[in-house]
């Protein structure tokens, strides 16, 4: 006999459902305003960099918080257009290139963020009823908030560093350029973030619909645009302003209707704005002219990358690795002599486009063009649908902005290698996709969907997944620990101990490139020589420095091998021509072996050369080169 449920049962259950259903739906919207305004203030002062890693291993393990979340869901409902297919085509493609052509070596390392970046894309497309777009705009109203609310502790905390206070680094940090790099450590990665959030803080403050919302933007807005300047980063200032412009378009474009109705005025405001913008680019310029110069430089090395390369590329997250190689055979060029100077070891061409093209090639530079293209079509067309229909058109406005600005950074530097940009970039991609998609609806037109009733399965292996993730961001934690503690026993002198903790390291990081010169190199320093050349050897697979083949040399000295030295040393100064101590040391090669006029010539080479920057070290070498040629000189 079957038993019947009464009526009363099934509404009960049914409201429960729905209770449960919407609470879920909120903790899924909760969960990515946490992810998005957390990851940028994430660090561990005692994590090797400090800056980097704590919040690539936060959005590893949110991400997958945000997949339990979905599963735990009745139906997973994506539905997607031509945008989101070109971003995960763009996200997927390097990957696919590298197992056919079987560059294959460090692939999970190298691709591991790409894999979460995709999740986080489709999970963000997955917090809305993608069939109503109030949600999806109420939403971004607060999103632009929080996000605010970030960038004003960031703000507040860039500034700090301008005047050298910084609680979380009382020990002091010494970055690469100006010291104001907020939570991200580096200036213009920070002046990206900031300039990237500036239209979205300036609209949400100026029309923002809650008081609340609305006081925190004005709020945050003086220190944000205080710390963007403190940044000295001039293509983010610039970025910014593009920005700006073009989220306040509507209302610039209602002054100028205003203000200037008569054709006469229009017509004496065009000069004058061109004239302030090329006076305006002519300051920024001399500002620093050494840096445009280097500019030149570097996209000169990057692009001769892409003409060797032109199809696939060098491969995704090889440029760091392969530009000290493409630089060494650019000054094996005597022509090229004047730039020596210019000499740089870099990991990013400060292009974006630029870079895209030489790790992935034409296919890889033209999706990622057709992203922006398709991007700011879709926009228009949701702003004049929405402008009519919506009275917070401002909220498509600002994100417009905010890719605008992303889209003008990308010309002079690498704002997406930050983490924290990289989300506000897929986070805004994947808003603008839902509301095509609704408007796409509402007038009746087919977009592809997918539909899937989440089985029961799915959850228990998404929260063993999920245990797996804690598991392992504490263990790859603990590696990167070890690894700064073995650098700052070294750095106060105490190998040994540096040692141990470098070898610990490397049990939880063994592919480390870097990791494993640091290791090979401290080997060395310690008269290690048969351990260090291993470790050197295998680190230039994923890492590269001119150190690498001048530790290498002198280790092979230790060995006797003085063949393998000298060539270690020449390379070295094939990538750095006005390294100064692998000329002393080969010069000591060439005497011992008998070849006095090749060692004149090197010594006479330290003489004469003009380091950059002249330290002791650089005039003890020169002392010493001059003391060598002194004794060549009186046996002759």
């Amino acid at each position: 006999m079957r038993w019947r449920q009464s009526p009363a049962h099934f509404h009960f259950t049914g409201d429960f459902r729905l209770v449960a259903l919407d609470m879920l739906s909120k903790t899924h919207r909760v969960a990515i305003l946490i992810v998005i305004s957390l990851t940028p203030l994430i660090m561990c002062n005692s994590m090797k960099w400090g800056y980097i890693v704590p919040k690539e291993l936060f959005f590893q393990f949110s991400v997958t918080i945000l997949l339990c979340i979905q599963l735990a869901k009745p139906n997973t409902s994506l539905k997607i257009n031509l945008l989101d297919l070109i971003l995960l085509s763009w996200l997927l493609l390097p990957m696919i290139v590298s197992i056919i052509t079987g560059d294959t070596e460090d692939l999970s390392g190298r691709y591991t963020l790409s894999f979460y970046f995709m999740m986080f894309f489709i999970l963000v497309k997955l917090m809305h009823d993608q069939n109503d777009e109030d949600p999806i705009i109420r939403f971004m109203e607060k999103t632009f908030s929080i996000i605010s609310l970030t960038g004003l502790f960031m703000a507040f905390y860039g500034i700090l560093q301008y005047f050298n206070i910084d609680p979380f680094h009382p020990e002091g940090i010494r970055p690469f350029g100006p010291r104001v790099v907020g939570t991200i450590g580096h200036a213009n990665a920070f002046g990206g973030y900031l300039a990237a959030i500036f239209p979205l803080t300036v609209i949400s403050g100026l029309y923002s619909s809650r008081r609340l919302w609305k006081t925190i933007s004005i709020g945050a807005l003086p220190l944000i645009l205080c710390a963007l300047i403190l940044t000295l980063s001039r293509g983010a200032w610039l970025a910014a302003i593009a920005g700006i412009l073009i989220a306040l378009f509507p209302q610039l474009n209602r002054l100028w209707q205003k203000y200037l109705k008569r054709r006469i005025y229009q017509i004496a405001a065009i000069p004058i704005a061109i004239g302030s913008l090329f006076l305006g680019l002519r300051f920024i310029y001399q500002l620093n002219p050494a840096s445009a110069l280097g500019r030149l430089f570097i996209w000169h090395i990057t692009w001769n990358m892409f003409a060797d390369h032109p199809l696939a590329g060098i491969g995704y997250g090889r440029y760091g690795v392969e530009y000290l190689n493409y630089q060494a055979n650019f000054f094996d060029d005597p022509s090229n002599a004047t730039h020596f100077d210019l000499a740089a070891n870099l990991k990013q061409a400060d292009n974006e486009y630029l870079q895209i093209l030489a790790e992935t090639g034409i296919v890889g530079f033209l999706l990622f063009l057709a992203l922006f293209v398709i991007f700011f079509s879709i926009a228009i067309r949701i702003m004049k649908k929405t402008g009519r229909e919506h009275d917070r058109s401002w909220v498509i406005f600002a994100l417009v902005g905010s890719i605008t600005v992303i889209a003008a950074h990308s010309l002079v530097d690498n704002p997406l290698n930050a983490l924290p940009t990289k989300l506000i970039f897929l986070f805004i991609i994947a808003n603008i996709s839902m509301l095509a998609i609704n408007i796409q609806n509402r007038q009746g037109s087919n977009t592809f969907g997918l539909t899937l009733r989440n089985s029961r399965l799915l959850l228990p292996i998404a929260i063993a997944l999920l245990v797996f993730n804690a598991y392992w961001v504490v263990h790859m934690g603990e590696g990167f620990i070890h690894w700064q503690k073995g650098q700052k026993y070294v750095a106060e002198g105490l190998w040994h101990n540096g040692i141990i903790e470098y070898e610990r390291a490397i049990e939880v990081l063994p592919n480390e490139g870097e990791l494993q010169f640091h290791l090979g190199a401290a080997y060395a320093y310690t008269k290690q020589a048969q351990r260090a050349i291993p470790f050197i050897e295998s680190s230039k697979s994923n890492f590269n420095d001119k150190n690498i083949y001048i530790v290498q040399g002198s280790t092979f000295l230790q060995l006797g091998r003085h063949e393998e030295a000298e060539s270690s040393f020449i390379t070295a100064i094939r990538m750095y021509p006005k390294l100064l101590l692998p000329r002393l040391w080969l010069a000591e090669i060439c005497i011992a072996a008998g070849r006095k006029k090749e060692a004149i010539s090197k010594l006479n080479e330290i003489i004469t050369i003009q380091p950059k920057i002249m330290t002791t070290e650089t005039v003890s070498i020169k002392e010493d080169a001059k003391r060598l040629l002194r004794i060549i000189e009186s046996e002759e």
